[in-house]
């Protein structure tokens, strides 16, 4: 069954970053005079489920992918406009990614510091430590906390607390 979502009835709204796909570099030509302007392949748009696509990152949810969250509104424009086309995996390496205000399934986005030399990738289940509470570790069991970052060298991730 479908259901509608009207914003406002999950959760936080944070700020990630769009991987779009490819970038192609279109000239339009209008009253005012030609443009050029930057072509996503699979943009994000208001409204779209979206799902974990890297540190802080999302992407359009496809049939089977864990649904992270909604567009709040259409991304940001390019901090900086590509000049030129991109692959999607240069376009990630170039930074030339959009910005959105995405309204996640998480009640809490917080930084947390996960015990040493723990391995956690980002959309990885976390726990509460076994042996030191405040420091958190991966879970082979699905929880209520996602990891949203992969473990930083300060042994701190972001996670989502549903």
């Amino acid at each position: 069954m479908v259901q509608d979502i009207l914003m406002g009835q999950l959760g936080v709204v944070a700020p990630f970053k769009c991987h779009e796909g490819k970038i192609t570099i279109v000239e339009t030509n209008g009253v005012g005079g030609s443009r050029i302007e930057p072509i996503n392949e699979n943009p994000v748009k208001q409204y779209h489920k979206v799902t974990l696509d890297g540190d802080m990152a999302v992407k359009n949810a496809e049939a089977g992918d864990v649904v992270i969250g909604v567009a709040y509104a259409n991304p940001l424009d390019f901090e900086n406009n590509p000049t030129k086309d991109y692959t999607a995996a240069q376009a990630k390496a170039a930074d030339m990614l959009r910005e959105c205000s995405i309204e996640t399934i998480f009640k809490k986005i917080e930084t947390v510091t996960v015990k040493s030399g723990e391995s956690i990738s980002v959309g990885g289940y976390v726990a509460y430590g076994s042996t030191n509470i405040d420091e958190f570790e991966a879970s082979e069991n699905a929880t209520d906390i996602i990891a949203l970052t992969a473990v930083s060298e300060e042994d701190t991730i972001i996670v989502g607390f549903k």
